[in-house]
């Protein structure tokens, strides 16, 4: 059950930063956004949190 759990997560964990991204992009009010921490670094795991900072108009 823990692979079938493992598995799931990492699919949905690579699939959230697309989802966020689509959804930014049709948002006026972002001017900017760039990720932080691991993910910025390149080092993220499927536990990774998203460190995600926006510019706001």
């Amino acid at each position: 059950m823990t692979d079938i759990f493992e598995t799931k997560l990492v699919v949905a964990r690579k699939k959230f930063p697309q989802v966020i991204e689509e959804s930014l992009l049709i948002d006026e009010r972002i001017m900017g956004a760039f990720y932080g921490g691991s993910i910025a670094e390149n080092q993220q795991d499927a536990y990774s949190d998203i460190d995600l900072r926006l510019l706001v108009s």
